[in-house]
């Protein structure tokens, strides 16, 4: 596409088409252009640009002031890079299928139906990934939406890697019904912005739980939460026993430096069904009121070892947990 605005007044959908792997169909700005896809004018709960299929790519381009998702993506083996998805009023990239790739995206201001944030739940994600499986996002900037920063729902295989997420509403990275994924090396913080604020308070860091039941909705199982920098959350890293639950099963949380907590910098809330949970060698301190770690005191559970305040204190035996 040559560079410019292209103005829309209803959803653009590339229909079912399938590229290969050493030929995809690609939607892209032309060198050195810069196309922005304006959903301004099109009509209410309707999404920007949809494409279907396997093997495509969209990048460098531009999607704005949609007033349903931004992009959204089905089939298998998509890559979607150096986008820029702003200003929607659902998420901003919307995935379901196999095998997707998302990265190098800017992703900010989605998420507007709930941007008086009086939504109790149910609100959408700035990249949503939903019942995909062995799906990459890696290397986005995800900010400032009115929703999840990025959320995973009922898939697996997913990983989550080097992104930066800052000042979403409610949870920077969330797992929600997921199983065999990776959360590793990636920055969530708050910059104190009040307008993405839940009930007065920042995001939480990463958080894992299971919303409800059903089949597509996963134990969550073989999750590993490691060499992450989260700071200035609500809680730093959380398995949460919300809807659901029935527990984080054969989990690693492993390598992170949590700062600045406004409640706990690492909580596996009580749930009977967590088993063989390993928290190690990680690293937190100057957490504004809360505590450091919390969790069940069962160590054929919940095991922690090798854990540190910042000032390289071992700091373990809190919770009455041997070291």
């Amino acid at each position: 596409m040559r560079g410019g605005v292209y103005n829309y007044s209803a959803s653009q959908s590339t229909g079912v088409f399938h590229g290969s792997a050493a030929n995809r169909i690609t939607i892209t700005s032309a060198a050195n252009e810069w196309a922005i896809l304006d959903f301004n004018t099109s009509p209410a709960a309707t999404d920007g640009l949809w494409i279907d299929g396997n093997f495509w790519e969209v990048k460098n381009l531009e999607i704005r002031k949609s007033k349903g998702k931004g992009l959204g993506v089905a089939g298998a083996n998509a890559i979607v890079s150096g986008c820029t998805v702003r200003d929607c009023f659902l998420s901003g990239i919307w995935l379901i299928g196999n095998g997707h790739t998302v990265t190098g995206n800017s992703v900010f201001n989605n998420c507007r139906t709930n941007e008086a944030r009086l939504a109790g739940a149910g609100w959408p994600a700035g990249i949503d990934l939903y019942r995909t499986t062995l799906t990459t996002v890696s290397y986005n900037d995800v900010y400032e939406n009115w929703g999840e920063g990025v959320l995973a729902q009922q898939s697996s295989g997913v990983s989550f890697s080097n992104n930066e997420v800052w000042d979403n509403f409610s949870v920077n990275i969330y797992l929600d019904g997921c199983k065999d994924s990776t959360v590793q090396y990636n920055v969530s913080t708050s910059y104190w912005n009040a307008s993405f604020f839940r009930d007065s308070e920042p995001a939480e860091g990463i958080v894992m739980a299971r919303e409800q039941n059903g089949a597509t909705f996963h134990h969550l199982n073989n999750i590993t939460i490691k060499y992450n920098v989260v700071s200035n959350a609500r809680e730093g890293i959380k398995y949460s026993d919300y809807g659901a639950g029935q527990g984080l099963r054969n989990s690693s949380i492993l390598n992170n430096n949590v700062q600045f907590c406004v409640y706990n910098v690492i909580n596996i809330e009580a749930d009977n069904s967590t088993t063989n949970v390993q928290v190690r060698n990680n690293t937190w301190g100057n957490q504004w009121s809360g505590w450091g770690m919390h969790g069940p005191n069962l160590s054929t559970t919940f095991l922690r070892s090798g854990n540190k305040l910042h000032t390289g204190v071992t700091n373990n035996s809190r919770y009455g947990v041997a070291q």
